[in-house]
């Protein structure tokens, strides 16, 4: 997926965080911003990714050296789009980087978002990294419920719906929707 359809789906996935758990609207902002961090977070062994884009434009050669060391290393899709990783940034974000209950679960949630859309490309996750293979529902479900990068599909029916979604959630926990 691209990276403005991970962001749309780290949002929402934030605001069914907030909504879910009835958070203090103070927490909000704090929670949405780090659901959509988190969810292009796994695109960091990717070198067009809007993450190490910033990266390399804000410290050049730093950037241009982490950028380089995530992909050989990392290879995209394979580490970083894994249930490892997953369980990496929960420890982070629970023992490194102490956050309220709220935050975390909007920062599991966001980065966890990133990988069940992968799950919708053909070329799949990597879910059991560095055991197993990559899994793609490309397997068991037919077009055009999967779809390849930038497609018609994710670009004009899955993103905004994704943004849809989010905006109705956040009205309804603002109140301003009847639940």
């Amino acid at each position: 997926m691209l990276y403005d359809t991970h962001l749309a789906g780290g949002v929402l996935s934030g605001a069914a965080v907030l909504f879910l758990t009835g958070a203090p609207p103070e927490t909000w902002p704090g929670a949405l911003f780090l659901a959509g961090l988190a969810s292009v977070l796994p695109d960091v062994d990717h070198g067009r990714a809007a993450l190490n884009q910033v990266l390399k434009k804000s410290v050049p050669v730093a950037g241009s050296a982490v950028n380089t060391a995530a992909r050989a290393v990392l290879g995209h899709r394979a580490a970083t789009h894994s249930l490892l990783a997953l369980v990496g940034v929960a420890a982070l974000f629970r023992l490194a980087v102490p956050v309220s209950d709220t935050l975390f679960w909007a920062v599991l949630a966001g980065y966890l978002s990133h990988l069940v859309l992968d799950f919708f490309n053909p070329q799949g996750v990597w879910w059991t990294w560095p055991f197993g293979r990559r899994w793609s529902l490309r397997e068991v479900l037919p077009w055009p419920f999967t779809f390849e990068t930038g497609s018609r599909v994710e670009t004009w029916l899955l993103r905004p719906a994704l943004w849809l979604g989010a905006v109705l959630l956040i009205a309804q926990c603002l109140g301003v929707m009847p639940r």
